[in-house]
């Protein structure tokens, strides 16, 4: 084995590999508590009414995706939002939001929006708009975007 990966593999088993996971987990909590945060006060929900004493909930995944999510209804339906940032998707890091009906995709779910900087795109069967997030300054502004835009959409007469 060359030297240079063999000192790299030393010192990665002696703190580094450990150093480095305990950085990640705690950049995944924190940056969970960021998208909690804009969710639970800083969105103005409209139509969509959260569960009382559903605080909501982050999950962190190995597609480089953080995200937040919180129960609630829509026009008396149980709902399902959830919003995040998902890293490098093709090439550049997106804010995305998206719902479950119940206990699935809304199968009808068709978007149509005038603001051009918002798209849809079906992945793996689930409905998500998405935007461009260049940088973390614009996180809240793009989330609470994403999720007016969601309200709108979930209550039209294509849901």
């Amino acid at each position: 084995m060359d030297k240079k990966l063999e000192e790299f593999l030393k010192n990665g088993y002696s703190s580094c590999y450990l150093k480095a996971l305990d950085t990640a987990a705690y950049f995944q909590q924190m940056m969970g508590e960021k998208l909690l945060n804009i969710v639970r006060k800083e969105v103005k929900w409209t139509t969509f009414s959260p569960i009382k004493g559903d605080s909501g909930h982050i999950t962190y995944d190995k597609s480089k995706c953080i995200y937040a999510w919180i129960k609630g209804t829509v026009k008396g339906k149980p709902v399902m939002i959830w919003t995040g940032v998902w890293w490098n998707q093709p090439v550049r890091n997106i804010a995305f939001a998206g719902f479950w009906e119940g206990q699935k995709y809304p199968a009808n779910f068709q978007y149509c929006s005038q603001n051009d900087r918002i798209s849809f795109e079906l992945y793996e069967g689930q409905p998500f708009l998405l935007v461009p997030l260049p940088d973390f300054d614009s996180l809240s502004g793009e989330i609470k975007l994403l999720l007016e835009e969601l309200q709108r959409q979930a209550t039209s007469k294509r849901v």
